[in-house]
């Protein structure tokens, strides 16, 4: 499988199990402004994984002296090469909005109220 094909395929899967994962695509740990552990990521860290939400998105940064990444988790400590040993899915902004991305700036979305009123006239 293409790295294309494979971003494609676990983007949609993303998207499908985690809603707040949909302004966002898997990309490549280089391109990677974002990443997400699903339950099985972090019940295979362990105790490193247990400050962690499942499928919440957490921003992360390279730091450049060491050129580690670092995270901060949900008590707010910060960790430093968390992906040496906590399994990660790396995700970047959508700036195309090509899976889903941010449904708010679609023309094609319509409140239910007026969908009921155009159905209701028909």
């Amino acid at each position: 499988m293409r790295l294309k094909d494979y971003n494609e395929f676990y983007t949609k899967i993303w998207h499908k199990a985690a809603p707040n994962t949909r302004g966002y695509v898997v990309c490549s740990m280089k391109e990677a402004t974002h990443v997400v552990f699903s339950e099985m990521d972090l019940n295979l860290a362990g105790d490193d994984g247990k400050t962690f939400t499942p499928n919440h998105v957490y921003p992360i940064r390279k730091v450049e002296e060491s050129g580690d990444y670092l995270i901060i988790d949900d008590k707010g400590q910060a960790i430093i090469g968390f992906d040496l040993f906590m399994p990660c899915e790396y995700l970047k902004e959508n700036r195309n909005n090509k899976f889903f991305g941010d449904l708010r700036n679609s023309t094609k979305v319509v409140s239910l109220s007026d969908y009921r009123k155009k159905r209701g006239k028909m």
